[in-house]
């Protein structure tokens, strides 16, 4: 998995990463950009064990405020070096219809298969 901090949002490098609820809907965009001689990957998180790691309880967080807080003031929300996957409100179509969800990518320089020694990655659900 690539460093998040690298990955990019509509052209913009950022912290925010989008995920969905849907198999199969991960399909389609893992297969959008899916170029024949090289291989992809879905890669599967459970959102409840991250924030269990991250903030010591298993729950969805949605943001008080907005995300740009989260992103900006890392620590007032309780993580600060690890991410946190965040249950947004579902107030656009597009999240709606991604059934999306995100992560906030902890200002350590980990990527999330990294993170917490590789626990999340190599756990089985």
């Amino acid at each position: 998995m690539e460093s998040s901090i690298c990955n990019q949002h509509y052209g913009v490098k950022t912290r925010l990463l989008d995920w969905t609820e849907s198999f199969s809907i991960a399909l389609y965009f893992a297969y959008l950009e899916w170029e024949k001689d090289k291989s992809c990957s879905i890669y599967m998180l459970n959102p409840l064990r991250l924030n269990e790691k991250t903030l010591g309880e298993q729950k969805f967080y949605t943001p008080e405020k907005s995300y740009e807080d989260c992103i900006s003031n890392p620590a007032d929300h309780g993580f600060n070096n690890n991410s946190l996957a965040l249950y947004p409100l579902r107030n656009t179509n597009r999240i709606i219809a991604q059934q999306g969800m995100f992560t906030i990518q902890g200002v350590g320089s980990q990527t999330l298969d990294n993170e917490f020694d590789g626990e999340l990655f190599n756990e089985v659900f």
